[in-house]
């Protein structure tokens, strides 16, 4: 098949972190004219997407580009799976209370943590590992295949981040949160400028529609946590507000105690949603001492389809490891 190589650099001229770095490095962006060297000397990393099925061989192109996913085509007719981690185990209490109980408790607690100083470092950092399934249809057949990985980035208020990437060792299913593994990828990306989150749940329920069309269900303000928690650390009296505002989806779920990937004692609480084209469990995990987002899992409710995994698998999850603001490009909270 022949390509159009201008046509594919126009799709993702947007996504360039070459150019996002010389760009910034015009505007006398400090963080692009640290790190524009270190985006010529190692591959590239991008932030991690939601599971998705890529239906062409030249949008599967695109991906490679961008080195969003790593894919291996599985020949016709071949039984083999994708690999995906072990799901955790939940644990339901006889007389659990609902999910919106739950977080209204979380969002409590929350609120009566020691409020957080206000940042006078530069840089917004954060510490996270995932993993993220995306596949491939061509065919009749699909699969994918993506390893675990541990991300650091660095953010400046305007967008702009500086972010390494690591590799997590096994299968995945597990991740140390102290443990920092070998570097797979350095680079640089514009964003969204970080937000000044309000801590009043009418206000920060706008913050959260932002690049979140609510038209999309209840459950996408639990990806709107997640997005946000991805890119800055989120004060306690902000996350008791943005709790508040999720206690008020319909169809919340208490799924229960649960440790997750990174050993650490949570609660779950869970929506059910067809949104992304098969029935999926989004599960977010929270830290009951702080209110904390300790990570989110999302988890196929039945048929897999096309996506070549086992039913029942989880396609998806972030474990959120540190987040704090520093001084410089190298220093960690």
């Amino acid at each position: 098949m022949d390509v159009d190589i201008e046509i594919i650099r126009s799709l993702v001229a947007q996504h360039d972190p070459v150019a996002g770095a010389i760009a910034a490095d015009a505007h006398a962006d400090p963080l692009g004219r640290a790190t524009l060297e270190e985006i010529l000397a190692g591959p590239v990393a991008r932030r991690p997407w939601r599971p998705a099925i890529v239906p062409s061989l030249a949008w599967a192109a695109i991906a490679a580009t961008l080195a969003f996913l790593v894919v291996r085509e599985i020949n016709a007719g071949s039984p083999a799976l994708a690999a995906t981690p072990r799901p955790l185990s939940y644990h339901l209490p006889r007389h659990a209370p609902s999910g919106r109980e739950i977080l209204l408790r979380l969002a409590a607690v929350a609120a009566r943590q020691p409020a957080s100083p206000t940042p006078r470092a530069a840089y917004a950092y954060v510490r996270m590992a995932g993993w993220y399934l995306v596949t491939q249809v061509s065919g009749g057949h699909a699969s994918s295949e993506v390893a675990a990985t541990m991300r650091e980035s660095w953010t400046v208020a305007n967008g702009f981040e500086r972010y390494i990437t690591r590799r997590v060792p096994g299968d995945g299913s597990r991740v140390s949160a102290t443990a920092l593994g070998p570097v797979t990828g350095r680079s640089t990306s514009p964003g969204p400028p970080l937000l000044r989150l309000s801590f009043s749940p009418a206000i920060v329920a706008h913050q959260l529609d932002i690049g979140h069309p609510r038209s999309i269900g209840p459950v996408e303000r639990f990806v709107s946590l997640e997005d946000l928690a991805l890119s800055q650390p989120i004060p306690p009296r902000a996350q008791s507000a943005i709790l508040r505002v999720l206690a008020r989806s319909p169809g919340l779920i208490d799924s229960g105690e649960v440790t997750d990937r990174a050993g650490r004692a949570g609660v779950a609480v869970s929506l059910d949603s067809a949104y992304s084209g098969l029935p999926t469990r989004y599960t977010l995990i929270l830290d009951p001492s702080t209110g904390r987002l300790l990570g989110d899992e999302e988890t196929l409710l039945g048929n897999p389809g096309k996506l070549g995994v086992r039913p029942r698998s989880v396609i998806a999850y972030t474990a959120f490891l540190a987040s704090g603001y520093v001084a410089s490009l190298t220093a960690r909270p």
